[in-house]
């Protein structure tokens, strides 16, 4: 729906839950939601953290800051992945690995990078001696 809709009129978005008229229209339905649950949230858990899972992330969060100012933080699983994809790089089993990571949403960047308590830096624009990408084997990222 939030790609279809606007596809209708003329407008192509690669994604619909976090850019373009999809990600307003879909924030706009998810903003009553996070309403509801800050206010039950206030009567059942008054000390709580609400941790947003959900996108549009940004939004979200947005919203609940100027809404409600409920104490909040938005996670997104850019940060899963990317360090799975890592660990496959250096031939380390995920569950192996610890890092550190920092950024927003899907411009997350990992520094450190701990495995068996040997500790990696990763320099920024620096690449983790991990495969070469050409427009050949872009499945390299799999």
């Amino acid at each position: 729906m939030d790609i279809e809709i606007p596809q209708k009129y003329g407008v192509e978005q690669c994604v619909g839950d976090t850019l373009g008229p999809g990600g307003v229209f879909r924030g706009l339905r998810t903003m009553a939601v996070m309403l509801d649950l800050c206010q039950e949230m206030d009567e059942v858990a008054p000390e709580a953290l609400l941790i947003n899972y959900v996108n549009p992330m940004a939004a979200n969060c947005w919203f609940i800051d100027r809404a409600t100012g409920w104490p909040h933080v938005g996670y997104c699983h850019s940060v899963q992945g990317t360090s799975e994809m890592l660990s496959k790089w250096i031939n380390v089993p995920y569950d192996e690995v610890v890092y550190f990571c920092a950024g927003i949403n899907h411009q997350a960047f990992s520094s450190i990078f701990d495995e068996a308590k040997k500790t990696c830096i990763l320099s920024f624009g620096k690449p983790l001696n991990g495969p070469k990408f050409t427009p050949r084997n872009r499945s390299a990222l799999n």
